[in-house]
């Protein structure tokens, strides 16, 4: 599967001459030949690999331009960052609140080995937001990268034409954030769910970067990985529920202003009826779909979900008055760090706006 730059442009043969033997481009060639490859794919965010998976490209985040040591932040960036992370960390202490990080990696991370061909060759910058943060914040920060590299080999853990896990990648996920917690003496270690716990299905799934291809690529895709794909979706894969009977969480309604604040994106809030388990306040993004948010609720006596712009919300802590709070995201998004205040206040934003 050999987008133009994986086969005969003259891109690559300017460059074929600069990789070492070591199978790995200098910098200056891997700026060359990436920012080709991304001028090839300018008007779509999705990219064709020679293996039939697809990645992101050309995102508001630039997440390759990073991944590959393009683009880095500066000092000052890495100062207000860090600034941000201590400052909210010192706000939850004063609170009493422990404050944990997850920060789950983008697919080229976990998955080099079927990017196209070409890319395959650039050096990795391991020096990157989400390790700077890790490294900075040990006992708050982790960065689930060597857990999910080092359990790939169990199951495929990212969809082909999706940028998110699949649901075994959640429960991993899942199993990976619920160690932390009971090791930090957060959560019990009782009735962790094992994947015999759940419910499978099979399902087609096509993913967010189909649509995202050029006209060239999903031709490509039709035409030479036509006979493995099922009739609805790009590919099979499992999807793993918490079967009706075993469930201990259930939905309830969420508050009114909550629906207010954080309105570009749904709250989700789940009860124990035995009132089991702690209190927790999750920020989270759309790493925690397929099944995450309903696997941690299992052990929550009260549980809120909270999606708004990456931020950690004081109002909304305040509120729930929770034991915890747990903070997850996206590795891409993390490189908007230093342009976010240590803590959002959302119920002060919006009453400024009532009083205009």
């Amino acid at each position: 599967m050999e987008s133009k730059l994986d086969a005969n442009t003259p891109a690559l043969h300017r460059v074929a001459n600069h990789v070492d033997r070591g199978g790995l481009m200098p910098n200056i060639a891997t700026k060359q030949v990436f920012e080709s490859i991304a001028e090839e794919n300018n008007s779509y965010k999705g990219i064709l690999s020679n293996s039939g998976w697809l990645y992101l490209i050309n995102d508001t985040n630039d997440f390759f331009r990073i991944f590959y040591g393009i683009d880095s932040w500066s000092e000052e960036d890495e100062r207000l960052a860090i600034s941000a992370l201590t400052q909210r960390a010192s706000a939850m202490s004063s609170m009493s609140l422990p404050y944990l990080k997850f920060i789950v990696p983008e697919k080229p991370a976990v998955y080099p080995e079927h990017l196209p061909a070409i890319m395959q060759s650039f050096p990795i910058n391991n020096r990157r937001p989400a390790t700077i943060l890790a490294q900075e914040f040990p006992d708050n920060v982790y960065y689930l990268l060597p857990f999910l590299a080092s359990v790939k080999s169990l199951g495929q853990l990212y969809f082909r034409g999706d940028t998110h896990p699949n649901w075994i990648g959640a429960w991993l996920i899942y199993r990976a954030i619920m160690s932390r917690l009971v090791q930090d003496g957060l959560m019990s270690e009782d009735k962790i769910l094992d994947i015999k716990d759940l419910a499978p299905t099979l399902v087609g799934y096509d993913g967010d970067l189909v649509p995202h291809l050029s006209p060239e690529a999903r031709s490509q895709l039709a035409g030479r990985l036509g006979f493995v794909i099922p009739a609805e979706g790009l590919e099979w894969t499992v999807k793993l529920e918490i079967p009706p009977e075993r469930r201990c969480a259930a939905r309830v309604q969420t508050p009114e202003a909550y629906d207010k604040w954080y309105n570009s994106r749904e709250t989700f809030v789940f009860e124990r009826s035995d009132r089991l388990g702690p209190k927790v306040v999750f920020f989270r993004d759309s790493t925690f779909d397929r099944g995450l948010m309903e696997m941690l609720a299992e052990h929550c006596s009260r549980s809120v979900f909270v999606w708004h712009l990456g931020q950690v919300d004081k109002d909304i802590i305040e509120i729930e008055t929770p034991d915890f709070v747990v903070h997850c995201m996206a590795e891409r998004f993390v490189t908007q760090y230093p342009s976010f205040p240590p803590l959002y206040q959302a119920r002060k934003h919006f009453e400024s706006l009532d009083a205009r």
